[in-house]
């Protein structure tokens, strides 16, 4: 062995630019091997999917719309309340509210239309695939 052997704890010995640089190069590999899986498909899924996603894309575009109008409306309707109030009333109601979103409010996050008889397991690979694939 060469010098001491160094802890994967924080503290002595720790080196976290190297813990950084030796996960960002796992990340790499993994995106490397995945930029080589083709998935096949036949051309009635190929319109299935190309289906789906319109539909997802048309949904998802009414849905954007009749959130802009919502906000649009309720921004019209702010101001015409402000522009109503005393001045005094005013003064107060243009400070800011800094206190933190309700933990109920949801998150963006990113989704896709469901697809008929998807199954993830059929992609998952099995734990010592896994780690013989971490260890290249």
């Amino acid at each position: 062995k060469k010098g001491p052997e160094k802890s994967k704890k924080k503290g002595e010995g720790y080196d976290s630019e190297k813990a950084e640089a030796e996960s960002i190069e796992k990340f790499i590999l993994m995106a490397e091997k995945a930029k080589g899986l083709k998935l096949e498909f036949t051309e009635e899924e190929h319109a299935r999917h190309k289906e789906i996603g319109r539909e997802y894309n048309r949904q998802s575009t009414i849905r954007h719309n009749q959130i802009q109008k919502d906000l649009s409306t309720k921004i019209w309707l702010q101001q015409d309340a402000l522009a109503a109030m005393p001045e005094a009333l005013r003064i107060h109601a243009l400070i800011s509210d800094d206190s933190p979103p309700p933990p109920n409010r949801p998150l963006p996050i990113y989704q896709t239309p469901p697809i008929k008889d998807f199954d993830v397991t059929k992609y998952l690979k099995d734990e010592d695939e896994f780690q013989q694939d971490m260890s290249v």
